[in-house]
């Protein structure tokens, strides 16, 4: 269940060389659980229920952090200072894509607009999953193909944005109020996936990489 820890645990504590490389697998389990966004999109199902699980996890895991500097405001402080960086990204890229999945979701639209949310949907998921994947396997290739994937979007949504609203074609408000949403959404997602990936691939923790 995602909102229980997996590796992190109270005894973790007692060896930060230990304790560290293991919150590192936890953020790591959080990137990819948020793919299931996505899924409940296509399911037509709310993804409140995996928000809140996400929302959990991620206290959970500040809350760890914090007792590992309590007891141990010395030590493993540059790797601590890592994870640190990503949970703000994770915290960031969590409500990216939780509002732009609840913004697909929301409300019946036209055929066109529902083409759109489609499209949207299954290519910010495709991006995810690359970082998901180079995560996984910590292949350069993999590595290389994130990098390009997660690269700055916010070029391409504001022309399609301005394509939309050229299309000398009668609109409902509320479609037009969807196509911002989604691509506002859309932006700040993919700035936030350039980020981590940085932060993943240009600095790793300094100690060896724990095995799930």
């Amino acid at each position: 269940m995602l909102s229980k820890a997996q590796y992190i645990h109270d005894h973790a504590s007692v060896d930060v060389d230990r304790s560290l490389p293991l919150v590192d697998l936890e953020q790591r389990r959080v990137v990819k659980s948020l793919s299931q966004y996505f899924e409940a999109v296509r399911q037509g199902a709310s993804v409140a229920p995996l928000r809140d699980a996400t929302h959990m996890l991620l206290s959970d895991i500040d809350e760890f952090l914090d007792e590992l500097q309590a007891l141990h405001p010395a030590r493993g402080a540059e790797d601590r200072n890592t994870l640190r960086n990503r949970q703000t990204l994770l915290a960031l890229l969590e409500e990216a894509l939780g509002t732009l999945c609840e913004t697909l979701t929301e409300r019946p639209a036209t055929s066109e607009v529902n083409r759109f949310r489609t499209s949207i949907r299954e290519g910010t998921d495709a991006v995810l999953l690359s970082l998901v994947d180079a995560l996984e396997s910590d292949d350069r290739m993999n590595w290389h193909m994130a990098k390009q994937l997660t690269a700055d979007r916010r070029k391409m949504m504001r022309q399609v944005r301005t394509d939309y609203l050229e299309i000398d074609t009668p609109r409902q408000k509320q479609d037009l109020i969807d196509v911002l949403q989604i691509t506002n959404a859309v932006e700040d997602a993919c700035f936030i996936l350039s980020s981590m990936e940085r932060e993943f691939s240009e600095y790793p923790l300094s100690g060896a990489r724990a095995q799930p």
